[in-house]
């Protein structure tokens, strides 16, 4: 990224007020005009669309918020939180395979450097509070659409990530794997 002048950073500090302004007094148009303003002198920064794909959503403009997003990702294609906020789109939008495809992103791409080792899994992965958050959206999508067995597989991955002991049963390989590595 280029150097940012002390005038562009008035500029941006200015535009920046407004918005935190416009979006206290829920104002989301004028504040998605502003933050328009910030995008300009930072088109290639993933957070400009992060944050104004957020107004949207304030507003209800779900096709807008994603759209924002999917620029983040873009531009930044490892960040989880992203993908977790697009998902969320998606699923207020009734896309349910996309935002089950968003959660399963987003569990792929938490920061090592910001996970917490409660258990480890065999492809490598670490519990992150984070992904418990993850493993909850995705289980209440396929609860959603009727895909119960799966919804319960997230959930019982759940209580082992919180070190709960498991309630949901079901007949499934990969669920009978999961509560056999809770108990070993």
């Amino acid at each position: 990224m280029p150097e940012i002048t002390t005038e562009e950073l008035k500029k941006y500090e200015d535009y920046y007020d407004i918005v935190k302004i416009c979006r206290e007094s829920k104002d989301y148009d004028n504040a998605i005009v502003h933050y328009n303003g910030i995008i300009e002198m930072y088109k290639d920064n993933p957070d400009v669309y992060y944050n104004r794909g957020s107004l949207y959503d304030c507003k209800g403009d779900h096709e807008s918020a994603i759209s924002d997003y999917s620029l983040a990702i873009k531009l930044d294609p490892d960040n989880a939180d992203t993908y977790n906020v697009r998902g969320i789109q998606y699923f207020l939008i009734n896309d349910y395979a996309r935002a089950i495809s968003d959660f399963s992103k987003a569990m792929m791409r938490l920061p090592p450097n910001k996970k917490k080792a409660l258990m480890p899994f065999p492809d490598g992965r670490l519990d992150h509070p984070y992904l418990i958050r993850l493993y909850y959206n995705r289980s209440f999508v396929y609860k959603t659409i009727g895909e119960i067995e799966k919804s319960i597989i997230d959930k019982n991955v759940i209580n082992i990530l919180r070190k709960k002991p498991v309630f949901y049963q079901t007949n499934r390989f990969h669920t009978n794997t999961i509560l056999n590595l809770s108990l070993s």
